[in-house]
Formats: C-alpha cells, structure tokens, sequence
C-alpha cells in the first residue's frame, strides 16, 4: 500500500474512533442533540439573514419596475399611453390596498407589469391574495367582471393586495388623472403614481437582520459553546491519553471531528432540505400569515446554499480546537485539586452590569435613535452570555455551603451534593444555559411582536374610534381660501380639520379661515392622530379634534 493510501486509512480509522466514542461517552446523546440543533439554527440563521436581503431587494425591483413613467412633453407627443388614477378600498375590518384605474388612452398602451392583456371596460384584475381575503364580501364582483389575477411579476411580494380596474367609461383627459408612457424608470420614482403602500409601510431591513441575529444566531452560538464542553471530562481524558500516546495534533483534530462531525453534519443536510423548499416554491414562515416568495430568494440562492456549509464549518472550527490540548487535571495518577475556571467569575461580575445595560441602557437615547436599539440588543447579549456563569458561580458558592452543613450534620448525601456544586461551577453554567436563552429569546420574540404590531394596533384603535368616516383631501399646488370655503361649504353636515405636517411649526392661526372651524396650533402637545404634529381645536373653545 502506497504512504498516501496509509494516510487514509489512518485518518478513516481515526474518525471511526471518535464516531464511536461520541456514541459512548458520558452524556454522548445530549452532545449530539445539542451540536444538531446548532448547527441547524446557525445555519437557519444564516440563510435567514439571506432570505430578508432578497426579499427587500426583491420587493424594491418590483415596485421599481412598475412604478409608472411620465411623458417628458406634451401629451400629443404621447398617442400610446395609458390614463392611470390610483384610488384605494377596504376590506371589513382590514388594512386598506390600491385601487388603480387604467384605461388605454389611444394605440397600443402599455400595460402595467402583471397583466397579459386590456381588460375591457368594465372589468377588473385582482391580485390571488386579494381575491382569497376579500371572497366573503364578493371581491370578485365588487369592480365589474372579474378579468383573470395580476401576475407574479406585477405584485411586491405573493401576499400583496392590489386591483387594476378599467372603467364602463374609459378614464379622459383632466387634472386629477395622470398619463403614462410607461413603466419601470431607470431610476428614482414619482411619488404618487405607483401603486402599494409598501415602501412607507416596510421596517427597515436592518431591524429584521438585528432581530434574526439575536433570535437565531446568538442563541445557536451560545448552544454551540455549551455543546463543545458538554461531556468534556472524558474527552480530556482520551486527549491525554492519544497525546502520551504519540498523537499528533492532526491525529487528535480527526478523532474530534469524527465524534462531532455526525452531528453537525446531520444538522446541515436538515437545513439544506428546508432552503432548497423554500428556494424552489413559496414557503410560508410559522405563526405568521406572511409568504416567502421563492422568485425574491433565487437571485442569491447560491448565498442561501452555502449558509448549512458555513454553519458546519463553524461548528466543527469551534468544536476541534475544544478539543486538542490536554486540559490540567486530565493527565496524572496521583489525586488532584478540581481546577477552577478563571474566566467564569469574570464573566459573572458582568452579569449586573449587562442587565443594567439592557434595562436601563436605552433610556439614554431618545425614543426614536438608532443608538437606543442598538443599546438595548447590546444589553440583552451580553446578558445572555453572564447570565448562565453567575448563576454557576452563585451555584458553587451554595454548594460550598451546602458542603459544609452536610460535614457538620454527618450527611453523607448533602457532603457530596454540595462538594460537586461547588467543584462544577462550569457544568452548572452550560446546564442552565438552555433555559436562560429560551426564556431570554421568548420574551424578545413577545417584544418583537409588539414593536412590530404596536402601531397596527394603535391605527385599528383610532379606527375603531372613529369609524370609517373621516376623508383625506390634499390640494395640488396653492389654493384659494375662497375655494377652500367653497369647497367646505358644499360638503354639507361634515366638518374640516386641518392636519398640519410635520415641519410645518410656522403655520399661524390666521392662515387658517373660519370655513375649517378648527384652528391647528403647533405649540400644544401633540395630538393622538398618527401624522399629525399640533392639536386642532374648535374655535368655539369645544373639545378638541383628537
């Protein structure tokens, strides 16, 4: 047999070796379990991190590519476009969507992205979401004949509500309806034309990145860290022993991948199988109603397949090294002290401060600062990295105590009870390491939750309040108080109130005429209508609007 045939099969039997002694050694299941869920949530963590850039870069090339484009000249210059009017609807009790009315101005319009062919008049296109939401209420029919769904290509993501409508009366000419000549500018958009509220209703990207790390990846790490010391009194052990054998550092490398790699391994293969669903057909995310478009993440499949790669190469990088050199106390015949950790009592003195920083931390930044979040994220990482050693230093000084009451009392069972506690501060720090990061990451998916659904709510109040009576009008360009009073005066038995922008602190009270009945006063605290800056009051000195 030639030296490089040798060589294999010293390292096949060298990863056999330690193949079986993971399957023997003290708490051996508990280690593999705890290096497959690892290596799965690393690796999940890691493609999810993938899948929100895709979805977000997704989405914004598909509203980029039907946002309208207008003419550039006249409109006689124009013969082929299309009139376009964006309204929106309801369903019951439901968040709003666009409603756009088109119709062909003349020639050969273009067509919105999405659709395959002119409605006729009179006939509608729906999105498939919209269409299985809005079934108890006759969507279908509410806007004509039903033509056929927008395509994939014309909706932000599956689970958007859109409809495109062309009316009995095809849409003329005037200044509330615009042109357009066409569709995805090569750059920037005309606000007010494209359809969707997705870009003022998206959280930023980096919030979902933020709150994946810290409820996957952190918590994978964490398990990952626990897992290599899982059962280490063994392996040290074995360490020592292959080391006074003659085993070379590759010769130990080898026998603790082979007891880590099945595992690790195992984990990859699981979250491989549930990326490459998710690449191939659209995947709906648990406990949630959202759609993972499989069109958004193909572009960067190749990043999303090598995420269980890398999750596997971590593990099996963190887990090796753990393993390599003899730890003190391993090796000898004659009896020994229980070497204690340096570094567990460090990290336990951390733990006040860590929480301090976590509870207290974001108050010194305003509510709306990246740098509060940013400090609360901070504070809860670093809990979860002290919080298992205090409580395992806490632990061994119970022990020691526990220890000395069982010596005093002669009771063998409390003695030797206490004597483990307090010579295993680091065993008890990975044993509860589990429970304090799924309590930790229970309670950030709870505040998630309610940041991400806080404003929803307050909007279903408000609403809930004030019914569905209440229209928004916003005048183009300046108009006359004398239109102003017009206008007000023909909309009988309603009443106008001024809602004053942000940034618009210089509005006086006399800008605002007797026809709106409410005067807005930018210097009273702010009102509780989303949007708002200022409270209106009645002139009349009634209650006020909010």
């Amino acid at each position: 047999m030639t030296r490089a045939g040798d060589i294999l099969n010293l390292a096949r039997r060298l990863l056999a070796i330690g193949r079986v002694a993971g399957r023997r050694a003290e708490a051996g299941g508990v280690r593999f379990l705890a290096l497959l869920l690892a290596t799965l949530f690393l690796a999940l963590g890691l493609g999810s991190l993938v899948a929100v850039h895709a979805v977000y870069a997704g989405k914004e090339e598909r509203r980029t590519a039907r946002t309208p484009i207008a003419p550039a000249g006249a409109l006689e210059h124009a013969p082929d476009a299309t009139m376009w009017l964006v309204g929106a609807d309801w369903l019951e009790d439901e968040r709003r969507f666009s409603v756009v009315y088109i119709s062909p101005r003349r020639g050969d319009a273009p067509l919105p992205p999405g659709l395959d062919r002119w409605p006729a008049p009179g006939e509608a296109v729906l999105s498939p979401a919209l269409r299985k939401a809005g079934a108890g209420e006759d969507i279908d029919h509410r806007y004509g004949r039903l033509a056929g769904v927008i395509g994939e290509d014309g909706l932000d993501e599956p689970s958007e509500w859109l409809a495109y409508v062309r009316p009995r009366d095809d849409l003329k000419p005037d200044r509330f309806i615009d042109v357009v000549t066409g569709f995805g500018p090569p750059a920037g958009r005309y606000a007010g034309l494209e359809p969707g509220s997705g870009r003022q209703d998206d959280k930023p990207e980096w919030m979902f990145q933020a709150a994946i790390v810290g409820m996957l990846v952190l918590p994978a790490v964490a398990l990952l860290l626990v897992a290599a010391r899982t059962g280490s009194h063994a392996r040290d052990r074995r360490t020592a022993l292959v080391a006074a054998l003659g085993g070379r550092r590759l010769d130990r490398t080898l026998i603790a991948i082979g007891e880590a790699g099945p595992p690790a391994a195992l984990g990859a293969v699981v979250s491989a199988v549930a990326i490459a669903a998710a690449l191939l057909h659209d995947f709906h995310v648990p406990c949630t109603d959202y759609i993972l478009s499989s069109s958004h993440l193909r572009p960067y499949g190749w990043a999303a397949v090598l995420a269980p790669l890398a999750a596997l190469l971590a593990v099996l990088t963190v887990v090796a090294p753990a393993d390599l050199a003899p730890r003190r106390g391993a090796s000898g015949t004659r009896p020994h002290r229980t070497s204690r950790s340096t570094w567990l009592p460090r990290l336990a003195v951390l733990c006040p401060l860590a929480i301090i920083l976590a509870v207290r931390g974001p108050d010194l930044f305003p509510s709306d600062s990246v740098a509060r979040t940013l400090t609360s994220w901070a504070g809860i990482a670093a809990t979860v990295l002290t919080l298992p050693a205090a409580i395992g230093v806490i632990t061994a000084k119970a022990g020691n105590l526990l220890a000395r009451r069982g010596r005093a009392h002669g009771l063998p069972g409390t003695l030797i009870a206490g004597r483990r506690a307090g010579a295993h501060p680091g065993g008890t720090a990975r044993l509860v390491t589990g429970v304090s990061i799924a309590l930790i990451v229970l309670m950030q998916a709870i505040a998630w939750q309610g940041l991400f659904g806080s404003q929803a709510t307050e909007a279903r109040e408000t609403l809930d309040r004030v019914g569905r009576g209440i229209v928004t009008v916003g005048a183009r360009g300046d108009v006359a108080p004398t239109a102003m009073a017009d206008f007000l005066a023909r909309a009988r038995d309603t009443e106008g109130v001024l809602l004053a922008p942000p940034g618009s602190a210089g509005l006086r009270q006399e800008q605002v005429r007797d026809p709106v009945r409410r005067l807005c006063r930018p210097d009273r605290p702010p009102s509780a209508l989303p949007g708002t800056r200022g409270t209106c009051r009645r002139t009349d000195g009634g209650p006020e609007a909010a």
